[in-house]
């Protein structure tokens, strides 16, 4: 019996595990570019790929390797512990560059990302059909230049959907980034507030977003405005925008001007907002 696999100096190795075997040793690519894992056969059993221990499922241990595939059921990836930017290039699919490697990944549901940072990176109307956990650290969704839709469930999690391709559960996002299309974040339930700090960016539920046109209030929502003063114009009950284009609102109770003053806020023929409208400051504040 062979215990340890290794592969050629010049890279090109494809190693195929069929249905729940492996080896008790490692398998060395030998090489730093080329080299391939394969669960492909896997029917029953659910593979993990760690890149940040070097470990993977009825492996000892793997090193060299550039391109992982997965089986059947739900596998899971998690990255080597460095800056990495996830780049999809399909549903479950991706590829993981960083300052030393790039790593291709495909029919793999779970995505884990390492004790540092981790961007993921959505370049079309992909799919993570398990759940993008960002893990420690500070980590982004970017969305494509699509319509885009994020529903918060808690703080740093919820779901993504990449210009209508389905949803992609996630965790332990800290930034959200949208694209070039109309991207929607809707609130989770309870009591939420929406802290703006620029045009088409706030923060709520933990996680900072940017180039976001529209907020949906999930619970009893509070939307808060930068200082320096805004035009706040209520076009119907809790919904409006903030200078116009600043941000579009619906769902949302309540509205807090910013610290400065110099609000305004204009509500339309015969609408207005269930909660209250604080101006924040002691002047400069109007309605009308």
């Amino acid at each position: 019996s062979i215990e340890n696999l290794t592969g050629g100096s010049l890279g090109g190795d494809t190693f195929v595990l069929s249905d729940n075997v492996g080896v008790s040793g490692t398998i060395n690519g030998n090489s730093a570019s080329g080299n391939s894992l394969s669960y492909a056969a896997y029917t029953a059993t659910a593979a993990t790929i760690n890149l940040t221990t070097s470990t993977a499922t009825n492996i000892g241990g793997i090193s060299n390797l550039q391109t992982f595939v997965g089986g059947a059921v739900t596998d899971t990836l998690v990255g080597p512990n460095l800056a990495n930017t996830w780049t999809t290039t399909g549903n479950d699919a991706a590829q993981i560059t960083n300052s030393g490697s790039t790593i291709t990944l495909s029919a793999i549901e779970n995505w884990t990302g390492s004790a540092n940072t981790d961007n993921f990176v959505f370049s079309g109307a992909h799919r993570v059909t398990g759940t993008i956990d960002g893990g420690t650290n500070t980590n982004t969704i970017t969305g494509p230049d699509l319509t885009n839709a994020w529903i918060l469930s808690g703080a740093n999690a919820g779901t993504f959907n990449a210009g209508a391709a389905g949803t992609s559960s996630f965790t332990n996002i800290a930034a959200g980034v949208g694209g070039s299309g109309s991207d929607t974040v809707t609130g989770p339930a309870g009591t939420n507030t929406w802290t703006m700090s620029g045009s088409k960016a706030f923060s709520v539920a933990s996680i900072a977003f940017s180039n976001v046109e529209n907020i949906v209030g999930g619970g009893t929502d509070t939307l808060a405005g930068v200082s320096g003063g805004s035009t706040w114009i209520v076009t119907g009950s809790d919904a409006g925008n903030i200078n116009t284009t600043d941000i579009i609102f619906s769902g949302i109770e309540n509205l807090t001007g910013g610290s400065g003053g110099g609000d305004t806020f204009v509500l339309s023929d015969n609408v207005g907002v269930s909660g209250t409208i604080n101006g924040n400051s002691a002047s400069g504040n109007s309605s009308s």
